[in-house]
């Protein structure tokens, strides 16, 4: 399970642990991202063939740690070696290797020693990176800064190069700083625990990490961190919750409005199946009771019911003289009105069915000046309950 990790240094650690079968091990050797490979490499676990295939990887760092394996097959030693045109560091780990053939070893040891590989650095150990990879004569910290200036030195695969990356580099992405916080190695951690501007929970983290160093450095920067990163944030808190104030201030505002009683429609239960005849408020204020008691826990308690717990209301509002209220409950409902009905958002729709999906609510406003409306309802599940409600606008109380 860890091996499938989305962070490398989880997977290059199952990679180096020597309990893992050597399947698993053979199969994470085999990555593209050089890391992992190289803590591969490292496993005394290793089979010989695992050892051969990374004796033959693209990246030299691979190459050399695996050239120093025990497990490493002769043939595969001296396929490496062949030409002699491997870094003089990978061909004394041929040469030292106790798997290499004797007259191969004294032959690299030879020519390593008469300076045939120029001025290369034969001790360089890309674990421990010590020493230069690529030339002794220059100073080691030049080159590992010079490497730290590249745009991925982040994910190099010498901790050294990861170590310099961030301070290389004027400015560095969240994105990248997250990785390197999280590397496997002390010493980068502690190159970026003093960065501020990151999430607090980030800093939080690394003040509990296991190095000493990288906890301290955190815990130091913990308080400037927490107000560079808010200084920074606060306009984004604020246009997101600038949304939930003015629909939090809607809330109140309707929770405070006096809850004006909805008359109960005049339903005349003589009328034929699915025929029903209600009378509607007489006075505004009905929708903003009647719309609180739809949404609220709880079925409805005044106005007309519907199939499905859904819920019908109608009256005059301040702005438009007769209007519907449509609540609909565990399934959806298909609604015409006679006439012309205009929705909230201002559309207009003539004698058409509008569909009004489960759990959902909506006002019709009546654009004609009858004293009566009809309306078709249809449940999307049982059509067989449709009904049709004659509604009255009479200022007269039902």
């Amino acid at each position: 399970m860890l091996s499938f990790s989305r962070h490398w240094g989880v997977v290059a650690a199952v990679a180096a642990n020597s309990s893992a079968s050597p399947q698993l091990i053979g199969r994470l050797a085999r990555r593209r991202d050089a890391r992992i490979p190289m803590a591969a490499a490292a496993n005394p676990a290793l089979g010989s063939d695992v050892v051969a295939a990374l004796l033959a990887s693209p990246s030299v760092y691979v190459r050399g740690i695996a050239a120093a394996h025990q497990a490493a097959p002769a043939d595969a030693l001296r396929r490496l070696a062949d030409g002699m045109n491997q870094p003089a560091w990978v061909l004394r780990a041929v040469a030292i290797n106790p798997s290499c053939p004797s007259d191969l070893s004294d032959q690299l040891l030879t020519w390593i020693t008469l300076g045939g590989l120029g001025g290369a650095d034969p001790l360089f150990d890309p674990v421990r990176c010590t020493g230069n990879p690529a030339d002794a004569d220059i100073s080691a910290m030049a080159w590992y800064a010079q490497q730290a200036r590249d745009d991925a030195a982040y994910r190099h695969p010498l901790w050294r190069v990861r170590a310099m990356a961030a301070g290389a580099h004027q400015t560095v992405p969240l994105a990248r700083l997250r990785e390197l916080r999280r590397d496997p190695r002390p010493e980068v951690r502690r190159a970026v625990a003093g960065f501020i501007g990151v999430r607090p929970r980030d800093v939080r983290e690394m003040a509990g990490d296991a190095d000493p160093a990288v906890a301290r450095i955190a815990a130091r920067v913990r308080s400037k961190n927490f107000r560079r990163y808010l200084k920074r944030r606060l306009p984004r808190i604020a246009v997101r919750l600038v949304p939930l104030a003015l629909f939090s201030g809607v809330l109140i505002f309707n929770s405070i409005i006096p809850s004006a009683k909805v008359p109960t429609p005049a339903i005349d239960t003589t009328a034929p199946n699915g025929v029903l005849f209600a009378s509607c408020a007489p006075s505004p204020g009905w929708l903003t009771a009647v719309s609180r008691i739809a949404t609220g826990d709880g079925a409805p308690s005044t106005g007309l019911g519907l199939p499905g717990g859904g819920l019908l209301a109608c009256g005059p509002t301040s702005a438009e003289p007769e209007s519907i209220f449509i609540s609909a409950g565990s399934t959806g409902l298909d609604v015409q009105a006679t006439g012309t009905v205009q929705l909230p958002d201002g559309k207009s729709y003539t004698n058409e069915p509008l569909h009004l999906a489960a759990g959902r609510n909506s006002v019709l406003y009546l654009l004609h000046s009858s004293s009566t409306a009809v309306v078709n309802i249809t449940p999307d599940d049982t059509p067989a309950q449709a009904v049709a409600v004659t509604l009255s606008f009479s200022t007269s109380q039902p």
